[in-house]
């Protein structure tokens, strides 16, 4: 069983002939700008149960069900009249089965189908103040494993089909801004093919590769919507791929260090992000990224500690996950989302 809460508030409002240093800003538009606040408060609640099974002739049977209670509040306060304004709650009761079967016709190879549901949540609200049903999405996968060294190098190769429905989006109204549409249904048909294990003794690897372009099967309509039938979704990248590594040292096996890399193709770009002049679409660009641990285990007071340090970003490098260009009345504005630069964390874990 678990349980999840949320409480989340959202301020928005618009800034009119604001002149600022933005070297050494001020934070008073903070009490002159701000037109509305939303608020949401969230609670689900799940209980799922699971069991594998061996049947006879080398079949492996997983089965299990999950039942959730999700309940939603939303409301909106005029931050200068103090108006609130509420919207009806969302109360979803769902029960979503998860099922995979294995056929294991001679030891070194595996043959595999998986099916799932899962229930998502409400990702914003829609006008005049509605909030969105939850997501909900479906998967489908076959695969075929295989292996060498006596398991300690496993390979897997899969097909798969994921679609997710209601999908939030921008509404594309200029008089809706601020609030979102369910763009309905995207599909994302693709392979993965994935190798791990055991290179030597206390070295492990993992390389992992996947196709998977997401096609919008129904979303938005208008001059403004980003997310539009027939087209890619936008800022997903249809190929990545990753490389990881670590090593334990023979002679101080408390010790382990390790590194990879990851990379992404360029993003499906958005239906309004184009060139104004050229109208030529902008892509997000594709990127490397390499990070790098190193963990440490001890015992202290007959427990097991564990301190772990991890490098994101190890190189800094300056990347974008969404290019946007939107031009029109005389502007011509351009920006990106940049990513999170170069940063360390620093875990302790506890046995008890």
């Amino acid at each position: 069983a678990d349980v999840y809460g949320q409480d989340f508030m959202n301020f928005s409002g618009f800034i009119v002939g604001l002149t600022m240093n933005v070297f050494n800003p001020s934070t008073r538009w903070q009490e002159t700008s701000v037109n509305t606040r939303q608020e949401r408060d969230r609670l689900r609640m799940g209980l799922y149960l699971q069991d594998q099974m061996a049947l006879p002739g080398n079949l492996h049977l997983l089965a299990g069900v999950r039942y959730d209670d999700i309940h939603e509040d939303f409301s909106q306060i005029a931050v200068t009249t103090q108006v609130r304004t509420t919207s009806p709650s969302i109360d979803v009761n769902t029960v979503t089965p998860r099922v995979g079967v294995l056929w294991r016709p001679r030891r070194p190879l595996s043959l595999y189908y998986s099916y799932a549901r899962n229930q998502g949540q409400t990702q914003g609200i829609e006008y005049p103040g509605t909030p969105l049903d939850p997501e909900s999405s479906l998967q489908h996968e076959v695969g075929v494993k295989t292996e060498w060294r006596d398991g300690r190098l496993v390979a897997t190769v899969s097909a798969f089909e994921l679609t997710k429905r209601n999908i939030a989006t921008n509404d594309p109204n200029p008089e809706h801004v601020g609030f979102v549409l369910g763009v309905g249904e995207v599909r994302s048909r693709g392979v993965e093919v994935s190798v791990q294990g055991e290179l030597a003794d206390g070295w492990n690897a993992v390389a992992n590769y996947a196709f998977a372009p997401p096609k919008v099967l129904v979303g938005a309509s208008g001059p403004n919507a980003s997310i539009v039938a027939g087209q890619r979704l936008p800022f997903v990248s249809n190929r990545v791929f990753s490389g990881w590594t670590s090593y334990t040292l023979p002679s101080w096996s408390a010790l382990t260090v390790g590194g990879g890399a990851t990379w992404q193709s360029d993003a499906n770009p958005s239906s309004s992000s184009f060139n104004v002049v050229t109208l030529e679409p902008i892509f997000s660009r594709s990127f490397w990224l390499a990070s790098a641990f190193a963990r440490y285990n001890t015992a202290f007071a007959g427990r097991r500690i564990q301190f772990q340090l991890n490098v994101e970003n190890l190189l800094d490098r300056r990347y974008s996950r969404e290019s946007v260009c939107n031009g029109g009345l005389g502007r011509n504005d351009c920006f990106d989302f940049w990513g999170l630069p170069r940063s360390l964390q620093l875990e302790m874990r506890l046995g008890l």
